[in-house]
């Protein structure tokens, strides 16, 4: 190996080892808990020798969520309506409405591969230009819902703006949990599925039937 193939190889091993660290770092940390300096010991390499690679603590925190960041986005801006159908028809086998299995998969694929980066993203980022994401992620996932589900103005006794947005909180929630547990993959491939099907399958329909009670009409 010659001499600037060894260097050049060498600086992606540290610059690796770095994102590896700060990872962990901020995992157990948090964004605001976590110092160069303590990723540098961990990685061992001098402070100055972090600056090399990242400018900064946000540059390095950028390096290690914006994958995960990015393929979240893309999910959300997907085009559901050809794939999804939440539930137009009554009960009975497959009235409550489908989630197909290859977009339930996209999500699901994404979570799996970035459980770690999804959980510091999400939990872990107070301190750094990601820390309001949260909110960021359930307003879109809100719109989307209202868009997609309830885009019809039949509801009159039910405030729409609350509703999306309590299923929005829910799912995030419910999904940072699932990623920041110990459970292994296929645990955590069932557990999103069942909570994506338990939160959004036929939720067009069942809003239709809570909105005939709360208004007093019998329901068939």
């Amino acid at each position: 190996m010659n001499g600037g193939l060894f260097m050049q190889t060498l600086k992606t091993e540290i610059r690796e080892k770095l994102i590896f660290e700060a990872k962990r770092s901020f995992l157990e940390s948090n964004f605001k808990n976590s110092s160069m300096r303590s990723i540098a010991e961990a990685s061992g390499v001098t402070v100055g020798n972090v600056y090399r690679y990242f400018k900064n603590k946000e540059d390095l925190f950028y390096e290690v969520v914006a994958d995960a960041y990015n393929s979240i986005m893309e999910i959300i801006d997907m085009d559901h309506g050809s794939s999804i159908n939440l539930g137009n028809a009554g009960p009975g086998i497959g009235g409550y409405g489908i989630v197909t299995d290859k977009v339930l998969q996209s999500i699901i694929n994404v979570f799996i591969k970035y459980r770690q980066e999804i959980n510091i993203l999400i939990c872990r980022s107070y301190g750094s230009r990601f820390e309001n994401v949260k909110s960021e992620l359930e307003s879109l996932i809100a719109d989307k819902i209202h868009e997609e589900i309830f885009s019809r103005n039949v509801y009159g006794t039910i405030d729409l703006s609350i509703f999306t947005r309590t299923l929005a909180n829910t799912c995030v929630d419910g999904i940072s949990s699932i990623c920041a547990s110990s459970m292994d993959d296929e645990q955590m491939q069932k557990n999103i599925y069942g909570l994506i099907l338990y939160l959004f399958e036929g939720a067009k329909f069942r809003l239709l039937m809570l909105e005939k009670k709360l208004g007093g009409d019998d329901i068939e």
